[in-house]
């Protein structure tokens, strides 16, 4: 939507082809328990579109997607979204420098287009990774992956799994586990996480009056918002070459990774069994410098994050 925007600005001709009835990608097809953003919606808006209103400073899903929809009519990129067509495969021919786009519609019809230019906007994760788990097919209960909830399923007082800790088991967990009778939760990797008190919270009203009526309050605030979350954390995730502890990488990092320990302990009310199968065996933000954790994945969950894309 983006791309198409700043097209639309050049006089270029385009055409966007959708897969979904609908604008919105991820925040179409998420529609899990507990579904919204884990970064602040001024960050994560178009810069283009900025909107003073939001309710909440991490919107839901149905905001969010409301959201998208509102930019694709007031921006006019809707007449040029083929909506419910998928592309199915790209060819370049390099002596006619034009590319054979053949596109299939929700009628199972196929059309060869040519174009000049492509540009893939398709997401990454959006195709759910199921693992093979021993004995998956023969379960007898009922089975989904997050991104293609079932809302037809009622949780409430059944016994449920939720397998994987990371962005959407952290909002699904919390949002069903006093609905259902018995929760069990698999994990492989325990994920950090940063503390966000008012990740629920309606955004105060002295705040929507001054993204409201100041000026540009609300460019300097998406301003201050990326740096924090780039340049502001940067020193806490640096690698000291001379750091020779192996769960972390500097002073700084085990700074880091002592204060959310401690935010875990008051979470889990000192539990020592539930911290040791919550303590991250990695260092906060990064890879750490001991050989055998590199590869896992350290990144630091802002708060619950938003769907897995």
């Amino acid at each position: 939507m983006a791309a198409a925007h700043r097209l639309s600005q050049a006089s270029v001709s385009y055409v966007v082809f959708d897969k979904n009835a609908e604008v919105g990608g991820t925040w179409w097809e998420n529609v899990y328990p507990g579904c919204r953003l884990d970064t602040p919606n001024f960050a994560y808006s178009y810069s283009f579109a900025q909107k003073p209103d939001w309710p909440q400073a991490f919107s839901t899903q149905p905001e969010i997607e409301g959201y998208l929809q509102d930019v694709s009519a007031a921006f006019g990129l809707r007449p040029n979204i083929r909506f419910n067509t998928e592309v199915t495969a790209l060819a370049f021919d390099s002596d006619e420098q034009i590319w054979t786009v053949t596109v299939r519609d929700a009628h199972g019809a196929e059309q060869q287009l040519k174009f000049h230019a492509v540009i893939t906007a398709v997401g990454q994760l959006n195709l759910p990774n199921i693992p093979d788990i021993p004995g998956r097919d023969s379960f007898g209960g009922t089975a989904f992956h997050s991104s293609r909830w079932d809302q037809n399923v009622e949780l409430a007082g059944r016994r449920v799994a939720v397998i994987g800790t990371g962005a959407s088991a952290y909002q699904i967990v919390p949002s069903i586990a006093d609905q259902v009778d018995h929760l069990s939760v698999f994990q492989r990797h325990a994920p950090w996480m940063l503390p966000t008190p008012g990740y629920h919270n309606d955004i105060p009203e002295g705040m929507q009056w001054l993204l409201r009526h100041v000026p540009y309050y609300g460019r300097w605030y998406r301003f201050w918002q990326f740096w924090l979350a780039n340049e502001g954390r940067l020193p806490f995730v640096d690698v000291d070459p001379d750091w020779t502890d192996p769960a972390t990488t500097s002073a700084n990092n085990a700074h880091l990774r002592a204060q959310l320990i401690e935010h875990l302990r008051a979470q889990l009310d000192g539990d020592p069994d539930l911290l040791e199968k919550n303590d991250p065996d990695l260092s906060a933000g990064c890879q750490a410098n001991d050989p055998r954790q590199r590869g896992l994945g350290g990144g630091v969950e802002e708060t619950s994050r938003g769907p897995d894309h």
